[in-house]
């Protein structure tokens, strides 16, 4: 997953219910706000539990310049790891 950053556009509590091992917590409301703060040369893979938060998070993203795109069916068509729990809304980290 270190090739792509997955934002999980939900709320927090949706998130915390259930979500992809590794994605970071951005709701779409918030988005708007802090995608100034992300790195132009990385990979974002957003979603939510089916498609549509997720879709408006990568039309969002795109629309400013980033290479991002939609996981498609979102958490519920997500053969890899799901955990649960959070410690609130994270924002990627430059290496």
């Amino acid at each position: 997953m270190e090739e792509f950053i997955f934002i999980d556009a939900r709320i927090p509590a949706k998130y915390e219910e259930e979500h992809i091992a590794g994605a970071i917590n951005i709701p779409i409301e918030i988005l708007r706000s802090k995608c100034r703060e992300f790195e132009p040369g990385k990979k974002y893979i957003t979603h939510c539990l089916n498609d549509s938060r997720g879709m408006v998070a990568a039309f969002l993203l795109k629309n400013r310049g980033f290479d991002a795109t939609c996981l498609r069916g979102g958490v519920s068509g997500w053969m890899g790891e799901v955990v649960t729990g959070s410690d609130g809304v994270h924002m990627p980290r430059g290496n």
